[in-house]
């Protein structure tokens, strides 16, 4: 590619092109960055043959303020023809500028929101959010007041329903909360997506002794067991078999999920068993230690011919991660018993010695409506999209929405919804993307160093990236796709 100054930082389709007119080129543009100047391109072939020529949009050169670090977004209007807008953050705010003629030409940068003072240095590296669907456009900006929890610059999503209409502040933000810089999806005119977090850390339940009774913690699941009134400190979680059956073992399972991310140093525990007279016993003990993912961190088991084990330390623990739920399985078997009564195996009083992993935010994704309606449509695990890239609906039906999100803990996975964010389906975990297209089932996904595609939205991928690298030298992140789907 040639005829452009400095690094591409995002890029928009020319919906005013021969192809999506008619027939024929499709149309591009770039805004790119030296350090000192913001510049927008445009090319009339994208998939010209050879190397693609870029000319300067006029009036496209623009000169960001203090503590500009290269965060820039470029859209075309898919739907209102010719029209464009360019949006930019620094220290000092967010400024927009717009063109809405057949051929470009930006007008002077409008600032929306306030401009700060101090500057904000807390959000150098948060990419902009922002969405241009017909004549709508909204993007993040600060309103100058700062959070008391925190003391950080608080932005929230400011909308404009004209081609050159003015931005105010979007009502009915929930109390507390401020939008995260990037995460900004729109479904159509007047309806959009937004991430927001409220700085104000959860408050969970105390992580107290596990009793198996009604005055204590009681948060637990017994596999095919229940409590009962014996036991060492009844009543306690129990299974029962009959000597006069065929067995010639007992169990029990008892999994103890968390309010809230702890990491564990030591636990302990008090098992036992009681009832008949069994010969040739052997005690077995399972701890499984889970994240929030329900993803298996860590298992720890001991065979003794004695006693059950009834104690980890650090040193059996061994994780410096999260923990979100425990699992602690126990089981008897024998050689021969007496033929009659009844054996219990019996688990109770289960004790933590734990750090509480602090959090700094609580994070939602919220579905907006103009004027003022905000519909919380955060995954039943909560995550938010990676980047502002990372969602894409259907073409032909906005409620068919795929998106790539990330935990608290850095877990990203592939979700879809078919009812517009109502619910949410994990349909592929543990993925490496940062940027989606949708239309109909067919998914076209991005990220360093891949470009993947899937026709059953997101089930099964297939790389796509060819020969970049050995054609270019390494392929990196990839920001943006223009995808025609």
């Amino acid at each position: 590619m040639v005829g452009y100054t400095g690094s591409v930082r995002d890029g928009s389709l020319d919906y005013n092109s021969p192809f999506f007119v008619s027939s024929g080129a499709i149309g591009a543009f770039i805004v790119t960055d030296d350090g000192t100047t913001i510049r927008v391109y445009h090319t009339t072939d994208i998939q010209a043959v050879g190397s693609i020529t870029w000319s300067l949009v006029t009036n496209g050169s623009f000169s960001p303020g203090t503590g500009w670090n290269g965060k820039v977004r470029i859209m075309s209007s898919r739907e209102e023809a010719n029209f464009l807008v360019v949006a930019w953050k620094d220290q000092t705010g967010v400024k927009v500028s717009r063109s809405t003629a057949p051929t470009p030409s930006f007008g002077a940068p409008i600032t929306i929101g306030s401009v700060l003072s101090p500057p904000d240095t807390d959000h150098d590296s948060d990419e902009l959010g922002m969405w241009v669907s017909d004549e709508f456009q909204v993007i993040l900006a600060p309103d100058g007041s700062i959070s008391t929890e925190d003391n950080k610059y608080k932005y929230f999503p400011y909308a404009a329903t004209t081609k050159s209409g003015s931005f105010s502040t979007v009502a009915g933000v929930p109390a507390g909360y401020r939008a995260v810089l990037g995460c900004v999806y729109s479904r159509g005119p007047g309806d959009f997506f937004v991430a927001m977090e409220n700085p104000i850390p959860a408050t969970p339940e105390p992580l107290t002794t596990v009793t198996f009774d009604p005055s204590g913690w009681f948060h637990y699941d017994i596999l095919g067991a229940g409590t009962t009134t014996i036991g060492p400190t009844p009543p306690a979680a129990y299974n029962s078999v009959n000597l006069a059956g065929i067995g010639l073992g007992n169990g029990l399972l008892v999994t103890i999920p968390f309010l809230a991310d702890y990491v564990l140093y030591g636990m302990t525990w008090l098992a036992g068993e009681g009832g008949g007279t069994l010969t040739n016993k052997s005690y077995f003990v399972r701890v499984d230690l889970f994240d929030a993912e329900d993803t298996l961190l860590k298992r720890i088991e001991n065979t003794s011919s004695t006693t059950f084990l009834m104690a980890l330390t650090a040193d059996d623990i061994d994780l410096d991660v999260p923990v979100r739920s425990v699992e602690i399985s126990i089981s008897l078997s024998w050689t021969s018993d007496t033929g009659t009564g009844i054996n219990n195996v019996l688990l109770d009083n289960v004790t933590f010695d734990v750090s509480l992993v602090e959090e700094t935010v609580q994070r939602k994704l919220y579905r907006v409506a103009l004027p003022s309606t905000w519909d919380d449509v955060t995954p039943s695990t909560p995550a938010l999209p990676v980047t502002p890239y990372a969602m894409s609906a259907d073409l032909d039906n906005a409620s068919d929405i795929s998106m790539v999100a990330q935990d608290e803990k850095g877990y990203t996975r592939l979700l879809n919804t078919t009812s517009g964010g109502g619910s949410w389906s994990t349909r592929k975990r543990n993925v490496k993307y940062t940027g989606l297209k949708r239309g109909g089932t067919t998914l076209i996904a991005w990220g360093f160093n891949c470009v993947d595609l899937s026709a059953d939205t997101g089930l099964t991928f297939y790389r796509r990236v060819g020969n970049w690298a050995a054609a270019v030298g390494a392929v990196d992140e990839i920001r943006w796709v223009a995808g025609v789907l």
